[in-house]
């Protein structure tokens, strides 16, 4: 049983080998009793549904197609200016106050957040970025981060940062990197369209 509304954003999944046939699209209605629910608009691709996984049949492969909902009770939209939108960094840095140098530790927590046209078109600068967090420990979970103009996470000489069960989706040209860091554990997102 889901509570979905009327205007909830979705996108589902290829489920042939075009792996860029996923679309998104808004719930117009949802029946709570049946599951059933009716969208704004008309599907473009064929999406394969069934009632019961086909891991048994395609050894562990279950071959239905995946529904996501983006939206989440906290919303983290960027503006599109200039092919530039909004971004979430967290990072340890040096700063100097009042003739004193101090250091300055970054942490990130987020659980149920919706990352909206975040990143900048060609450039390192992702949705969500950790650069040179290694004191802390951060963690973003069952979050919804998508339809970015650059990257979607950029993890780079970081630690102690925990990703899971997060949607990443429609990034370009990358969606996840962890690069010169340690102690990162990704475990049940979904990555899905990375063009």
């Amino acid at each position: 049983m889901l509570s979905w509304v009327p205007g909830d954003r979705i996108a589902i999944g290829p489920t042939s080998y075009n792996w860029d046939q996923s679309e998104q699209n808004w719930v117009e209605q949802y029946d709570i009793e049946t599951g059933r629910v009716t969208l704004r608009n008309n599907l473009t691709y064929h999406h394969w549904g069934a009632a019961q996984s086909t891991a048994n049949d395609y050894n562990g492969v279950d071959m239905r197609g995946e529904v996501i909902l983006f939206n989440r009770s906290i919303v983290i939209a960027g503006e599109d200016i200039d092919s530039w939108g909004g971004q979430i960094v967290t990072s340890d840095t040096y700063e100097i106050m009042n003739g004193q140098l101090n250091f300055l530790t970054g942490q990130t927590i987020l659980d149920h957040v919706e990352i909206y046209n975040c990143s900048q078109w060609d450039t390192f600068k992702s949705a969500l970025r950790f650069e040179s967090a290694a004191t802390k420990w951060s963690s973003v979970t069952n979050s919804a981060i998508h339809n970015g103009l650059g990257w979607g996470i950029r993890i780079d000489k970081s630690a102690n940062i925990h990703l899971k069960d997060n949607v990443i989706y429609e990034f370009r040209p990358v969606g996840v990197t962890v690069e010169s860091s340690r102690n990162i554990t990704i475990d049940g997102n979904l990555l899905m369209r990375v063009v």
